[in-house]
């Protein structure tokens, strides 16, 4: 019973979320279509071996990262975020914080989270550079954005282990790998809402 309240709880607000699908929605898919095109041209210019660009494709995909953010934070101006689900809510704020962090970046910044199996109490640190390492606790070097356990050989606590790249240099593979995840993933979710559940990730 549980089950079948929550989810009707969860297609209630779909469906108000649709009512404004052509003024929040159709802007959004819009807007990642654009900038998806913008650094599929800017990665035809890319040498990922130096991660160089020319300097006018660079301008020019900076161009797009602002017009995208720019878009997102006029629609959250407008009160958009009343009908965004949340898990796109989320997903945009993070992506948008990323775009706007790696316009500058010169090398790769990561943010991991360490959340014990108990209390649901987490701790994150800001790693620049490479891999992290926690002394005394656990090492580990993980790709951008996955999400891992562990056990401290110290302690005995089981840890779920997130490492997201927060910022990087826009001729990278580490950018291209969080841009598309992230692009993926918000496509998706606009979908959701447009199409329809079954589009949603992990369904």
């Amino acid at each position: 019973m549980e089950l079948t309240y929550e989810q009707r709880i969860r297609d209630s607000y779909l469906e108000n979320a649709r009512k404004v699908a052509a003024d929040v929605y159709v802007p959004l898919a819009v807007a990642i279509s654009d900038l998806t095109r913008a650094y599929g041209e800017f990665r035809n210019r890319i040498d990922f071996d130096q991660s160089v660009a020319p300097q006018g494709s660079i301008n020019r995909f900076k161009g797009a990262c602002n017009n995208f953010s720019t878009l997102v934070a006029d629609l959250l101006a407008r009160g958009a975020s009343a009908y965004l689900t949340l898990p796109l809510e989320e997903e945009l704020t993070d992506f948008v914080l990323f775009l706007d962090a790696s316009l500058s970046a010169v090398c790769v910044t990561r943010k991991v989270t360490l959340t014990p199996a108990f209390y649901g109490f987490t701790t994150s640190r800001i790693v620049t550079g490479g891999g992290a390492v926690f002394s005394g606790a656990a090492s580990f070097a993980r790709a951008p954005g996955v999400m891992t356990s562990l056990t401290s050989p110290f302690i005995k606590i089981r840890l779920s282990v997130r490492d997201q790249i927060v910022s990087s240099p826009l001729p990278s593979r580490e950018f291209e790998r969080r841009f598309q995840v992230s692009t993926i993933n918000i496509s998706t979710l606009i979908k959701e809402v447009t199409l329809g559940s079954r589009t949603s990730p992990g369904r």
